[in-house]
């Protein structure tokens, strides 16, 4: 019998771990979509330069290293950092990540957005 019990456990235990990677996966996948869906539509911006545009860039300079969901610059010169959070996402972590952005590249002038689906803010400017 306790056999059994055990075995009933682990294989709860392997489905609840199995439908947390699904879902996880399904969150990326959301985050992702967004991300380009955002890029996409800073392409039809005036201000902005579409060649300039990346999405889901990783960066290393300076010591610092991150990502960015999509980084963009207009054509004065001024870098665009968008951090897009779908669900989950605190503003605090998002300005964390914006503040090492910057601290990566002091040089840059850069406007930093933070997106959700119910939220839209804009970072302190660098």
């Amino acid at each position: 019998m306790q056999a059994r019990v055990s075995k009933l456990k682990k294989r709860k235990s392997e489905n609840c771990i199995r439908r947390e990677r699904e879902e996880q996966r399904i969150k990326k996948e959301f985050h992702n979509n967004l991300a380009r869906k955002i890029a996409n539509a800073l392409k039809e911006k005036r201000f902005v330069d579409p060649s300039t545009i990346e999405v889901l860039k990783e960066y290393h300079n300076n010591g610092k290293e991150g990502d960015v969901d999509v980084l963009a610059m207009n054509y004065s010169g001024d870098y665009y950092f968008i951090e897009v959070k779908s669900g989950g996402g605190h503003y605090k972590d998002a300005l964390e990540q914006y503040q090492r952005y910057c601290e990566a590249f002091p040089n840059r002038n850069v406007r930093g957005l933070y997106i959700t689906p119910n939220n839209f803010k804009r970072f302190p400017r660098s």
